[in-house]
């Protein structure tokens, strides 16, 4: 059985069901079917996931780490946890792991090959860093996608159109925006632009306040709060942001001491509040546009296809609907990445270089147009392909370590490096050249 992983401040993952479909799988009982990406080190010994380490954090922050997707940028970047320095792929094998055992506690599942989503910007070393994370976790990664092919893999799937453009907006731990070209054999990225001061935190920062308010407004010292009246607090804004997706205001009560205050958000002064935070985002689409005409000009996107957990916000749909009146999707955005990457793990798939995107050639060790060892090659997204350009040129190409030859007939020949041992091996024109 394949599972898709979609990573991020919260890990979600997904199966084919019996009918074909991709649905959602459930961490337990309860119907949990995510995974807060949060760790917090007790001890050697002792290691809590997900909201109980959100809990435990707020006494001793020092001793957590919350996980997200940036951390995976920096080659050598480090995480310190309590005097302890790891690096974000060990962060992440103990995230995987833990789902792992969580999902193999239910009977008859066994959790070993996995597609794992992954932003579109990250470089082969990074992406390979990924690949670790899940061989640590005792998973076999069969493949990554990036997470705007699968949120459209997800939401499409099995009606995927052809030759249209694509606007993913991603408001998750992150945001950012791709504008993808679905083609019949693949994805093409065309750019992606991003905003770090834009992600779920801010929002849920300004929900934060708006409740401090209402506390400080019933005569409550804020200065005296404790701890865990604070992760009370914070735990309630993860569930308001959810319910004003769905209703007209949201009512409450948050205990402190032996008083219970009752609060009352609307939808309409939340929206308020972060209307200019809906508007900024707006900045960053328009970047991605601008530089989607530039380099392939491209003028129009045919869908705006809206995902991650901040989207289930009225204020980022209907800002986003009133700028693309009649284009805009939203269809399940916190699981279609998931989803997207189990459809892509029990798919035929066309294999391409993990680093370049250009073809794999069965048996190569090396890749012939960047010279990045192979490994296990990835199915993402093709790059752009010259459609115009001078007639095809026979061409030899000969490597200079290993004398190892062959030939090309291309109209744009992007191999340079040898399949055999990684040597330079530029293409020399043939006198024969038709």
């Amino acid at each position: 059985m394949v599972f898709g992983i979609d990573i991020g401040r919260t890990i979600r993952v997904a199966k084919m069901g019996n009918d074909g479909k991709p649905v959602s799988v459930y961490f337990d009982s309860l119907g949990a079917d995510y995974l807060l990406s949060s760790i917090y080190f007790e001890d050697a010994n002792n290691i809590f996931y997900g909201e109980d380490a959100e809990i435990l954090m707020v006494d001793s922050p020092e001793k957590g780490v919350r996980f997200s997707k940036m951390m995976l940028e920096t080659e050598d970047s480090l995480i310190e946890v309590d005097g302890h320095t790891y690096p974000p792929y060990m962060i992440l094998a103990l995230l995987l792991r833990r789902i792992k055992d969580l999902i193999e506690q239910q009977p008859g599942m066994k959790m070993t090959d996995v597609v794992i989503t992954c932003p579109e910007y990250l470089g082969y070393i990074e992406k390979s860093r990924i690949r670790e994370a899940g061989l640590l976790a005792g998973l076999n990664v069969i493949g990554l996608i990036s997470d705007g092919s699968a949120a459209i893999l997800g939401t499409c799937y099995p009606n995927l159109p052809s030759e249209e453009v694509f606007l993913v907006y991603d408001l998750g731990d992150t945001f950012k925006v791709s504008v993808i070209k679905c083609e019949k054999d693949g994805f093409t990225t065309i750019c992606t632009a991003g905003d770090s001061s834009c992600d779920i935190d801010s929002l849920k920062q300004y929900l934060y306040q708006m409740l401090i308010d209402r506390l400080e407004a019933e005569g409550v010292d804020i200065s005296s709060l404790t701890s865990i009246t604070t992760s009370e607090i914070r735990l309630s804004v993860e569930k308001i942001i959810v319910q004003l997706s769905e209703r007209r205001f949201v009512q409450g009560r948050i205990g402190i001491g032996n008083e219970k205050y009752s609060y009352v958000i609307s939808k309409d002064e939340f929206e308020e509040a972060t209307y200019a935070f809906a508007e900024q985002t707006l900045d960053t689409v328009e970047r991605a546009l601008d530089t989607a005409h530039m380099r392939k000009g491209i003028d129009n996107v045919d869908i705006i296809l809206i995902v991650g957990g901040a989207s289930q916000m009225p204020i980022i749909r209907e800002t986003v609907q009133a700028r693309f009146p009649g284009k805009v999707i939203v269809a399940d955005p916190v699981r279609a990445m998931a989803k997207g990457a189990v459809i892509l793990g029990v798919s035929d798939r066309r294999t391409v270089c993990a680093n370049c995107r250009h073809d794999y050639i069965s048996g190569d060790k090396y890749c012939r147009f960047c010279g990045a060892p192979m490994g296990t090659p990835d199915y993402i997204e093709r790059d752009f392909a010259c459609i115009y350009g001078p007639p095809p040129m026979k061409r030899v190409h000969t490597c200079a370590k290993c004398g190892f030859s062959w030939e090309t007939k291309e109209m744009i020949d992007s191999q340079k490096w040898c399949p055999k041992c990684g040597g330079s091996a530029p293409g020399i024109e043939s006198d024969d050249s038709e």
